[in-house]
């Protein structure tokens, strides 16, 4: 059920955040806790759900770094999807992204910005989303590309309309039109349902490809304060909820590694 909401098939007929499915799963496994405890209920069947509080079902590890050599960063909806893999930021923190929030010197992206349903840049999601980002050399490679690529299609566009516009400055955004006009979040979660198939990702959703990278942070043993840092998690909890899950993958590899 977790998955279906995620992946659409929800009242609105829309794919729901990660948050709120998570809301959901709390309330149905309190719920059915109180009933428990009152008599109403035998068991809680949420207590046997693959993951309780309705976390991420991210892709595996293995296979990403296919995925991520088959996309071009010079294309803004193949940038985004390498930029979710790469940073772990969210879908409206990448689509939020200006030119001036890329500091190549110091090797940092940094995140002051989300944006709505309509592509306006809006606050973060949370006060602790607001972060700077280390860039590691693959993904600073690809800002370059993708900073060159907007600079090449603004020269096309000047070129067709004979205007002095649209020119590449500090507030152009990463993910933009040939015009400039930043693109709308959901433009680019129906670019990916329409492609993931291709890709060997079926039903997989963007926020998924963010959870791919947390989950190899926390396979590699990173702090886990540092984890939430760099994911940008208001709650430490929901943090600890990703290292519980690669926690658990990891045990039933050990012991399926010694089943006789």
């Amino acid at each position: 059920m977790y998955k279906a909401l995620r992946n659409g098939e929800s009242p609105s007929g829309r794919p729901l955040s990660g948050t709120y499915v998570r809301d959901i799963s709390v309330t149905l496994h309190r719920m059915f806790r109180d009933a428990v405890k009152g008599g109403d209920a035998d068991s809680n069947p949420c207590e046997s759900a693959g993951h309780r509080h309705g976390a991420a079902h991210p892709p595996p590890v293995e296979g990403i770094r296919a995925l991520v050599d088959s996309l071009d960063p010079r294309k803004p909806m193949e940038f985004a999807l390498r930029a979710a893999v790469g940073s772990g930021m969210r879908r409206g923190e990448i689509v939020g992204l200006d030119v001036r929030d890329i500091d190549f010197e110091a090797g940092e992206i940094h995140v002051v910005h989300g944006t709505d349903s309509l592509g306006r840049q809006k606050d973060t999601k949370t006060a602790a989303s607001k972060r700077a980002l280390p860039m590691p050399a693959s993904l600073k490679a690809d800002l370059r590309e993708r900073i060159a690529a907007i600079e090449e299609m603004f020269a096309e566009t000047r070129k067709e309309t004979g205007s002095p516009w649209p020119v590449l400055g500090d507030d152009t955004p990463l993910m933009c039109n040939e015009l400039g006009e930043r693109m709308r979040p959901h433009s680019v979660t129906r670019w990916w349902e329409c492609h993931r198939d291709g890709y060997g990702c079926q039903g997989m959703t963007l926020h998924d490809m963010r959870h791919s990278y947390l989950t190899a942070m926390a396979r590699k043993k990173t702090d886990p304060k540092v984890l939430q840092v760099l994911a940008g998690h208001a709650k430490y909890s929901t943090t600890m909820d990703i290292y519980t899950h690669v926690d658990m993958a990891q045990k039933h590899e050990a012991v399926e590694a010694m089943d006789w």
